[in-house]
Parts: structure tokens; C-alpha cells; sequence
């Protein structure tokens, strides 16, 4: 399967004549991951983490968003960190995703951002549609 060909009429993606896998089996699809920390700029964090989740949604919404979460310390209480995932054609673009979100804009919070390549790992789906059930493992 060549890297964005049609099957049956749905979209797939394959590794196949995709520079980014090195020659490894592997997909090689690139997303871009965002560290994000509070600052020391003082503000009414409520209000923003608000427009922030709303941001995101919009942002899951469009298909831009992979995942996001906050990391967690060993005793389970919030680390004060948050993982989000992008998916953009470009560092530029997840730049602009990323300056976009409304912690960043008010200076709440900064961000790293690197390219990230998925190789290994997956996702399992079991969908159960007289049920009304799904199960993601």
C-alpha cells in the first residue's frame, strides 16, 4: 500500500515510499508533541483552563488534535505538566496550534515543542454497534 492511497474508498495510510521510516517497517507518521508548563505569570487559571478545554475540542473536532493529557507524579497528584499531541503538516503549523491555545496566549503557560514519530504501538478498537458499546484497549 503506498503512503496515502484510496481502498474501496476510504483512506489509508501506509509505510511504503515513506521517507521518514529509515527504511524500517514501521509507519513512520509523524505528530508533534507539546510540553506545557505553568509559568509564574499570575491570572485566573479557572477561566483560562475553560477557553483552553474549549480550544482543544475545537481542535479534536477538526481532526488536529491526537491526545493530551496532564503527567502525573508517582503519588498520582498533577504534575503541573501537560502532554499534548498535534497533528499538522508541519513544525510551523504546530507551532501556530500550539501559540493558538488560550494557557499559551495569556502567558499562563510555556510550551517545548518536538517532531514526533510514531513506530511501534497501536491501538485496538472493538466497536459493538446493536449494543451501543465501544471498548479502546
Amino acid at each position: 500500500m503506498e503512503f496515502g492511497s484510496s481502498f474501496g474508498g476510504a483512506f489509508m495510510v501506509g509505510s511504503k515510499g515513506n521517507s521518514l521510516n529509515d527504511g524500517h517497517a514501521a509507519l513512520g507518521l509523524v505528530h508533534y508533541a507539546v510540553m506545557s508548563e505553568f509559568t509564574d505569570k499570575e491570572g485566573d487559571r479557572a477561566a483560562v483552563r475553560d477557553e483552553h478545554l474549549a480550544y482543544q475540542g475545537r481542535l479534536e473536532a477538526e481532526g488536529r488534535l491526537f491526545c493530551t493529557g496532564p503527567l502525573l507524579k508517582e503519588n498520582g497528584a498533577m504534575a503541573g505538566i501537560g502532554l499534548i499531541i498535534y497533528k499538522a503538516a508541519s513544525l510551523d503549523e504546530a507551532r501556530k496550534i500550539a501559540d493558538g491555545d488560550p494557557f499559551h496566549k495569556s502567558g499562563l503557560r510555556r510550551y517545548k515543542i518536538w517532531p514526533w514519530k510514531i513506530n511501534d504501538g497501536g491501538i485496538d478498537l472493538k466497536i459493538r454497534f446493536a449494543a451501543g458499546l465501544f471498548d479502546i484497549e
